[in-house]
């Protein structure tokens, strides 16, 4: 797509002008799958949002427009978290609404110490009914993961999930995981490796690999940019996506 083209071509244009210059301070949950232990500071709110492409098949295509994390810290150890994305789909039709809305919080459980892993867990709901067309749902569907992290070196840490997700049309379970190694390339710049997957009971799994960049932009401003691809098979397919984001703040 020239749109996501266009996009990325920007993000390495603002890559190459203030990688000399940001601050690193924010601390955000994307723009790989894996959750971050860490929680926004007590009293601040942090917005991070995205536009992802991704290819279903040769003739089906979904646009997220955006994606979207509304994150405010409530205490030192609670951060209260809205998510969702709106979503343009093509396919036998065009749909384009609001596809899916969570709410729910992550709370600090142990800060990382003499080895062992920083320790969050994350809970959230999926709101029912208010879904545009055909991606309406039916049930509140809830999730849970826990999130760890391990720092491994100056330049390295691992972060890494588990979870449990269920459907909000059928309720059946589908369980997670996710293991992205952290390369810190300067201050300023990170890049990740990822895979990361989901089981569901009834169905076969997925299993993916991708990667990415963030660059931060002061000690309030993130931009990122991401790719990856499903190594297993949906319907004869490999799918892949493409993603730019930016978060901020206040």
């Amino acid at each position: 797509m020239q749109f996501m083209k266009n996009i990325v071509c920007l993000f390495f244009l603002l890559l190459a002008c203030f990688c000399g210059t940001a601050q690193q301070n924010i601390q955000t949950d994307r723009p790989d799958q894996t959750e971050n232990t860490a929680l926004v500071p007590k009293g601040r709110f942090q917005f991070e949002s995205g536009v992802k492409h991704e290819q279903a098949s040769a003739d089906e295509l979904e646009v997220e427009l955006p994606e979207f994390l509304a994150r405010y810290g409530l205490s030192k150890r609670v951060e209260l978290r809205l998510q969702g994305q709106f979503m343009y789909e093509k396919a036998d039709r065009e749909t384009f609404g609001l596809h899916e809305l969570h709410a729910g919080a992550k709370i600090k459980i142990l800060s990382e110490k003499n080895g062992f892993p920083a320790v969050s867990l994350m809970g959230q709901l999926q709101i029912p009914g208010i879904e545009a067309g055909s991606f309406q749902t039916h049930h509140a569907a809830p999730e849970v993961r826990v999130l760890l992290r391990n720092t491994l070196s100056k330049k390295v840490d691992l972060g890494y999930n588990a979870g449990v997700r269920w459907d909000a049309n059928t309720m059946q379970a589908s369980y997670s995981y996710t293991f992205s190694p952290n390369i810190k390339l300067s201050d300023q710049l990170h890049a990740f490796v990822e895979s990361f997957g989901d089981f569901p009971v009834s169905r076969h799994g997925h299993q993916w690999a991708d990667g990415g960049m963030a660059l931060r932009l002061g000690s309030d401003l993130q931009l990122d940019f991401s790719l990856g691809m499903e190594l297993t098979k949906t319907e004869g397919y490999h799918h892949f996506f493409e993603s730019v984001g930016v978060s901020f703040r206040i």
